[in-house]
C-alpha cells in the first residue's frame, strides 16, 4: 500500500486552490450518506463484507437495548413544559457517582461551546485533568446546562469526562457486552481493555480533529444523548492539513479569519467530502481506520466507546506506525553527522520505539496463540482452521516488518532494552509462523 504524508498535495492545494470551483451537481454528487442498519438484520459476514473490509463506515440500530449501562445510568423523565410531552434520557450522574464516585477519571477542560474558539496555537488540545467521578458529578450539577444560554457562552469552562477505562477495573459489573461485530479485537486482548473506555459529555463538549490511536477501527455507542459527526474520508485527509502538510486543523470551519484560511486552505472544500451525521441514543456507530472526525454533543451525552484492530485493518495500523518511523527520519538532513545532537529526532525516535514495541506485543502474542491452535490435533481445529490460517497470514508481513527495521536500524537509532528484546525473539516467531503456514497448506490444500 502507497500512502502519501501530504506534503505534496497540501501545497498544492495552497497554490491551486481556485482551480477547485465546481458547478452545484458536481458538489452535491460528492457528499456521501451513512447507511443505517438495524442490529437484528445486519449479521457479522454482512458487517464485514460490506463495512470493514471496505472501510466505510456505519450506524447500526438496536444493539444497547438490554444493557446495563442503559437501565442503571440513565435518568429518564417526561418534559413537562411543553404541550407534546416527550421523554427526557441524561445520564445519572447521582448514581455514577453513588456507585463509583472514587474512580479517578481523565477530565478535558474546554473553553467554550463546541468549536467556538477562536483559531490560536493551543486551541489544538484541550486541557487535561485528573478528578474522581464524584467529583465530577459536583461540578455537573453545580453548571447545569439548561439553567443558562450556552449560545453566549464562550468563556465557560466545560468539562467532558473522557477516556474512563470503566471495563478494565469493574470487569464483573458487566456494564454492557461487546457486539458480535467488535469482538474480534487484538489490540484489547493483548493491553486488558486498555482500550474501552466510557464517555460523559455536557451539551456543548467536543472532540477536535482526529483520527483514533494506532490507525485502529472504533465503535462509540450513544447510550443517551445526541452527537454530531463530521467524518474525512482517507483520501481527502490532505485537505485537513496545514500548506506544510504537517498540522491538522482543529476543525472544520473555516471561518475564523484570513490568517486561517491562509494556513488551512483546503477546508472551505473538504465541506463537500465530509460526511454529517447526527448520532441518536441507541445508535451505534463504526468509525472506520484513518477516517477523520470532529464529534460534538448536541445534548448531554453518554456513550460508550472502544478501539479496536483486527486481522482486516492491522496493515492500516502498521502502514502508520511506519510512515511515523519515516517521518523520523526525516527529522535529520544527514542523520550520520548530526544525529547526537538532535535531541528532537531522538525524543521523536523513543516514541516510536515506544508504539513498536506496543504493536510488537499485540502482533507476537495473537500469533504465538494461533501457533498453540495449529499444534492441536486436526480433529479439534478443522472447524476453524481457516479463520487462524488467515490471521496468521495478515499478521506475518507485519511480523516481517518489525525485523527489517530492527535489522537495518537497531545499531545507528534505536536505544531502548524493549527494541533489543523483539530482535532477540522476533526470528524464531518468524520461522514457527511460516512452519504453520506450510503445514496448513500441505494438510488442508488452504
Amino acid at each position: 500500500m502507497c500512502r502519501l504524508d501530504g506534503r505534496i498535495d497540501s501545497l498544492g492545494m495552497y497554490v491551486l486552490l481556485s482551480d477547485y470551483n465546481f458547478d452545484e451537481e458536481t458538489r452535491c454528487k460528492k457528499h456521501r450518506k451513512i447507511k443505517i442498519e438495524q442490529g437484528n438484520d445486519l449479521s457479522y459476514n454482512e458487517f464485514l463484507n460490506i463495512y470493514m473490509s471496505n472501510n466505510e463506515p456505519v450506524l447500526i440500530d438496536g444493539l444497547t437495548e438490554n444493557w446495563k449501562v442503559r437501565r442503571e445510568w440513565v435518568n429518564i423523565s417526561n418534559d413537562n413544559v411543553n404541550e407534546n410531552s416527550a421523554i427526557i434520557e441524561k445520564p445519572d450522574l447521582l448514581k455514577i457517582s453513588h456507585l463509583f464516585g472514587e474512580d479517578v477519571v481523565p477530565v478535558h477542560i474546554q473553553k467554550g461551546i463546541s468549536f467556538s474558539q477562536q483559531f490560536s496555537s493551543s486551541t489544538r488540545t484541550n486541557r487535561k485533568v485528573e478528578m474522581t467521578v464524584s467529583e465530577y458529578a459536583k461540578w455537573w450539577y453545580n453548571n447545569n446546562a439548561d439553567e443558562r444560554n450556552l449560545e453566549n457562552s464562550n468563556d465557560i469552562d466545560i468539562l467532558y469526562l473522557k477516556d474512563w477505562k470503566f471495563v478494565s477495573n469493574h470487569a464483573k459489573y458487566n456494564l454492557y457486552h461487546c457486539p458480535i461485530y467488535f469482538k474480534d479485537d487484538l489490540l484489547n486482548e493483548t493491553f486488558d481493555d486498555a482500550y474501552r473506555f466510557c464517555y460523559i459529555g455536557p451539551r456543548g463538549s467536543c472532540t477536535f480533529l482526529h483520527s483514533d490511536v494506532f490507525s485502529s477501527y472504533s465503535w462509540s455507542a450513544n447510550i443517551c444523548g445526541l452527537k454530531r459527526w463530521y467524518l474525512i474520508p482517507p483520501e481527502f485527509t490532505f485537505l485537513v492539513r496545514d500548506v506544510f502538510g504537517q498540522n491538522l486543523a482543529p476543525h472544520l470551519f473555516h471561518n475564523f479569519g484570513l490568517e486561517y484560511n491562509t494556513l488551512f486552505p483546503g477546508l472551505s472544500l473538504v465541506q463537500h467530502y465530509a460526511i454529517h451525521v447526527l448520532q441518536k441514543s441507541h445508535q451505534t456507530i463504526f468509525v472506520p481506520s484513518e477516517w477523520h472526525h470532529t464529534v460534538e454533543n448536541l445534548q448531554d451525552t453518554l456513550s460508550v466507546n472502544h478501539n479496536w484492530i483486527n486481522s482486516t485493518n492491522v496493515a492500516w495500523a502498521w502502514s502508520k506506525l511506519y510512515d511515523q518511523f519515516q517521518n523520523t527520519l526525516m527529522l535529520n538532513d544527514d542523520y550520520q553527522t548530526s544525529l547526537s545532537n538532535n535531541k528532537q529526532f531522538h525524543h521523536q525516535m523513543e516514541i516510536f520505539e515506544h508504539d513498536l514495541f506496543l504493536f510488537w506485543l499485540m502482533v507476537s502474542k495473537n500469533l504465538k496463540q494461533d501457533i498453540k491452535f495449529f499444534d492441536k490435533p486436526n480433529a479439534t481445529r478443522i472447524r476453524d482452521i481457516s479463520l487462524q490460517y488467515n490471521n496468521v497470514l495478515s499478521l506475518l508481513p507485519i511480523l516481517e516488518g518489525i525485523e527489517s527495521i530492527i535489522n537495518k536500524n537497531n545499531e545507528i537509532y534505536f536505544r531502548l532494552d524493549t527494541t533489543k528484546l523483539i530482535s532477540y525473539e522476533i526470528s524464531n516467531l518468524l520461522i514457527q509462523s511460516r512452519k504453520c503456514l506450510i503445514k496448513t497448506n500441505d494438510d488442508s490444500g488452504i
